[in-house]
């Protein structure tokens, strides 16, 4: 592997992006320490096993934001091309798109205090009062606590992806003198292992989802084990389903006059279509077709 520039660089950028999402799941646990200590007997362990399950779901999207990126230096690599701006690019690629993806983490943690849920597109239904979603964080001081690990871990984020970039900086001489052939193999080879992060299981099941974090009894521990930024996609791709859209109604102009026949509305109310009259002989008459269907 003493070559391979694509894949080396790959996982070292992996091993960056995975410890800071592992450092947002401890600050997690850390703020719901009550929660911890009330799981029992078998606490260590079902706190390690949500760290597992936490460290599947961050390999997931950690694949699909690395996977341009790492496509990109696979092709500079078998082409023997060199280009500082196209790598510049992919650094500040990189930044911005887990800089995005460390926010709703952060976002989550409050989150998750209150309404005990990871945050998901469910967060929007106040979106057209923003003003009291302001009031509600900014008159709550826990909500800022987030601020100051959040500030620190993208300080360090840009601070290590600097170093990895520059320690992977193109050498001909160095990154550029295995074969074609075996350029290509192991760039295929790393890509393939990268799929099956990204599906997060390697059997013939469908891939991972929110689902598979639920391992144990304790809600709390399930919940802890996913990435917030998975619940999120997931639940916004789930919104374009066929069977989560909203309901088609009836035209109003065909439910109004489907009322007209349904109750013999003859003398029509412009300020109220559907209002009537009712007499006993109509009653009766309403009656008796009931009976009749």
């Amino acid at each position: 592997m003493k070559n391979w520039f694509n894949v080396k660089i790959s996982i070292y950028l992996y091993l960056l992006v995975i410890s800071i999402f592992t450092v947002f799941r401890a600050i997690l646990f850390l703020t719901n320490l009550e929660l911890v200590n009330a799981i029992g007997e078998d606490k260590l362990n079902l706190v390690l096993m949500s760290f597992l399950m936490g460290l599947r779901f961050d390999i997931v999207i950690s694949g699909y934001l690395l996977f341009i990126p790492f496509l990109t230096f696979s092709i500079l690599f078998v082409a023997k091309k060199k280009s500082n701006i196209i790598m510049q690019i992919m650094f500040y690629f990189i930044f911005v798109m887990f800089t995005i993806a460390f926010v709703i983490c952060a976002i989550d943690i409050p989150y998750f205090n209150q309404f005990f849920s990871r945050f998901d597109v469910s967060a929007f239904q106040w979106i057209e009062s923003p003003s009291f979603v302001f009031k509600m964080i900014i008159q709550e001081p826990r909500y800022w606590f987030i601020l100051i690990p959040f500030s620190i871990l993208i300080v360090l984020f840009f601070i290590g992806l600097k170093r990895i970039f520059n320690k992977f900086k193109f050498d001909k001489n160095r990154y550029f003198t295995s074969g074609i052939i075996l350029k290509i193999f192991f760039s295929l080879l790393f890509a393939a292992i990268m799929f099956a992060g990204i599906r997060g299981r390697l059997q013939k099941k469908s891939p991972i989802r929110v689902g598979t974090a639920y391992f144990s009894n304790n809600p709390f521990i399930n919940k802890a084990g996913l990435n917030p930024v998975f619940t999120f996609l997931r639940s916004y791709l789930d919104t374009f389903r066929t069977e989560n859209s909203e309901i088609k109604l009836m035209n109003d102009e065909i439910a109004i006059n489907n009322v007209h026949n349904y109750l013999n509305i003859s003398k029509i109310n412009e300020n109220n279509p559907i209002a009537r009259n009712i007499s006993i002989a109509d009653s009766v008459t309403i009656h008796k077709k009931k009976k009749v269907l």
